[in-house]
């Protein structure tokens, strides 16, 4: 009987390492996921509130996706 790489991989232990790994992705989907949800609430607020175009509000939004991207393309050299 030959052994897959799938059935050689679920025999791997999971150690700390890996723990850790899937709780920093986890806290950072969230705070991703959270960003989405508040840009939605924030567009019905600035629209509302301080008569905010809709084009003008596209932009205002999409500037914090733009600014996210541009970071994960150069992060900050320390």
């Amino acid at each position: 009987m030959a052994v897959t790489i799938g059935a050689q991989l679920d025999q791997l232990a999971v150690g700390k390492y890996h723990k850790r790994a899937t709780i920093i992705i986890g806290v950072g989907l969230f705070f991703e996921f959270f960003e989405v949800f508040l840009a939605s609430v924030l567009g019905s607020v600035l629209s509302e509130e301080f008569h905010v175009k809709s084009s003008m509000l596209s932009l205002l939004l999409g500037s914090s996706f733009l600014g996210a991207f541009a970071k994960m393309l150069y992060p900050l050299k320390q």
